[in-house]
């Protein structure tokens, strides 16, 4: 789930990988305390959450829902500095963003919430007016980068040859440098084109969303 605004800052996405929850009771806890993960891949993800400042949770069926969308609203809006201050945020009307759970915690957060009409994303969302086509680019050059670069070490080896799925960590990193790697134009554009204006006024040089860092893949 990505996020950005009017003025071209972009913040942290949320990712929602898939993975099977313990059938185990004893690891219970300790998959909710990883957002969904067990006891191997928790402190990888947690880690990797540190490194990139993007909250990663897993489900059984790698889909959005009514809880996640609870966690994105006060992740994002829940500390504010002025708190009464609305903001206005798109949202589809995919199902999991309109339970009365979701929008009672928009209210307590001052957060509007206006529903994009159901299969008009492509004019009236920004992200895929503007943003979408050239993230997915960017992380098909990595991933196709990653696969030449498996070829060329099989030219110099003489062993069989086993084409190697890249790590959640690999994807992960992908995705967090095609998502900075946007052009605030690119960001900006999406709003412009359905007409809602840039704002304009100047930002202090830190107050980017909270995002961007200095991590390396």
């Amino acid at each position: 789930m990505l996020l950005a605004d009017s003025t071209g800052a972009q913040y942290a996405p949320f990712l929602v990988l898939k993975q099977q929850p313990s059938r185990v009771p004893a690891t219970a806890v300790n998959k909710k305390q990883h957002h969904g993960f067990g006891r191997g891949l928790g402190p990888r993800m947690l880690k990797m959450q540190a490194a990139t400042g993007m909250p990663i949770y897993g489900n059984s069926k790698c889909w959005w829902n009514a809880s996640l969308s609870i966690e994105f609203l006060r992740f994002h809006f829940g500390q504010r500095e002025t708190m009464e201050d609305p903001i206005l945020l798109l949202w589809d009307e995919f199902s999991g963003h309109w339970t009365e759970e979701v929008e009672a915690c928009a209210r307590d957060l001052s957060v509007l919430l206006l529903k994009v009409p159901g299969n008009y994303t492509f004019v009236c969302q920004p992200a895929d007016i503007a943003w979408m086509r050239p993230l997915k680019l960017q992380m098909r050059a990595q991933w196709i980068s990653d696969m030449e670069e498996q070829f060329r070490k099989r030219q110099a080896s003489s062993s069989k040859f086993a084409l190697k799925a890249p790590k959640r960590e690999t994807v992960i990193g992908w995705l967090y440098a095609s998502w900075n790697a946007l052009a605030r134009s690119t960001i900006v554009g999406g709003f412009q084109k359905i007409g809602v204006p840039s704002d304009q006024r100047a930002r202090p040089p830190d107050q980017n969303g909270g995002f961007t860092r200095s991590y390396k893949m």
